[in-house]
């Protein structure tokens, strides 16, 4: 029975804690434009360009792969090529 009702209290307790936050934050913030932005200040431009290197560092990858993939079907096209011609001279 206590664990019961200490559910309901912290259930409860987050319930009306969550009201009052959002209260709060409603006149505090009233007419002020709030404005959430991660990449504004100095640490902002280091969180930009580690992102910027990040992504580039992702790109050159992936066309590396790309690159990669398309020379081994070129090989893998050219045996097959030469496996079909030899068999077409062992049979003729």
């Amino acid at each position: 029975m206590k664990s019961n009702r200490l559910i309901v209290g912290l259930l409860a307790g987050t319930a009306v804690l969550s009201v009052l936050g959002i209260v709060y934050l409603e006149l505090n913030t009233k007419g002020k434009g709030y404005e959430f932005n991660p990449l504004k200040g100095k640490s902002g431009k280091k969180l930009k360009s580690k992102l910027d290197r990040f992504l580039g560092l992702a790109d050159d990858k992936i066309n590396s792969v790309k690159k990669e993939a398309g020379e081994f079907i070129e090989t893998r096209k050219a045996r097959n090529n030469e496996t079909i011609a030899k068999v077409k001279d062992a049979v003729m």
